[in-house]
């Protein structure tokens, strides 16, 4: 009766090992499902969706994430009337709990897992050292220059507006070349006697007011339409000095068809 009763003990023990081991197994697989890629790409993070390319670094106790853009592409915004630019961006679960509250992917973007069972402590994220949430920031890729904008190849940016695009020093004295080669100056371009011809102009799509003669070679814009396809309000066709846009106000991913 003494080694039965033995026997019964050790298989309870061994049972409570057995469970236990398969909780924790079960935590670490949902875990897994909601690590963030080493390519970010296509996450939404800020008012932004992160460009394809974007590397994650996680820190080694997971509360926080650094995101570095692809080479030659660039977050802009402008804060106190001065350009700033980002090639990183950070965001960080903070709470006072011992387990729990990492980083995560969440629902298409960027989100905190809540603390382990028993705390009612909330754990809260944010962007840290830096931010890709300015209003009328976005990407910039320098990598594009000014090209002929592809309809069957173009993969829109969470785009900055125009006043933002424009303030950058690479991209307005592009633009500014661009535009003398053109018409033979800013103050020369004229809208009544052009057309309008889609160009990528650093990953924002613009149908840009070109001379007749000029556009006599390349298909010109019959209608033009903007679609927001993830965020809130925004994405409104605008005319600029160069040309007529769509204007991603709080949109994250504005999308020009033509």
């Amino acid at each position: 009766m003494k080694n039965l009763k033995i026997l019964i003990i050790l298989f309870g023990v061994l049972l409570m090992a057995s469970c236990s081991k398969e909780e924790n197994l079960s935590m670490d697989e949902s875990d897994l499902d909601l690590q963030l890629p080493m390519d970010a790409g296509g996450l939404e993070f800020g008012n932004v969706i992160l460009p394809a390319g974007t590397r994650t670094k996680i820190s080694n106790d997971r509360s926080s994430v650094q995101f570095e853009l692809p080479e030659g592409i660039v977050y802009v915004g402008i804060i106190d009337n001065e350009l700033v630019q980002y090639s990183l961006g950070c965001y960080e679960c903070t709470s006072s709990c011992t387990k729990g509250c990492n980083v995560v992917s969440a629902g298409g973007g960027v989100g905190c897992s809540a603390c382990e069972t028993g705390f009612i402590t909330k754990c809260t994220g944010d962007s840290c050292d830096g931010s890709f949430d300015i209003n009328g920031g976005g990407f910039i890729d320098l990598n594009r220059g000014i090209v002929l904008a592809d309809k069957d190849s173009y993969v829109p940016l969470s785009q900055p507006n125009w006043e933002t695009l424009i303030k950058h020093p690479i991209a307005k004295a592009g633009i500014e070349e661009f535009v003398n080669d053109l018409w033979g100056g800013m103050d020369q371009i004229d809208p009544d006697n052009s057309q309008l011809v889609p160009f990528d102009v650093y990953g924002t799509v613009i149908n840009v007011y070109t001379p007749l003669t000029y556009s006599s070679r390349v298909e010109a814009v019959a209608e033009t339409t903007c679609s927001c396809t993830s965020g809130s309000s925004g994405c409104d066709y605008k005319k600029k000095i160069i040309g007529e846009y769509c204007d991603s106000g709080e949109c994250n991913t504005c999308r020009m068809e033509w």
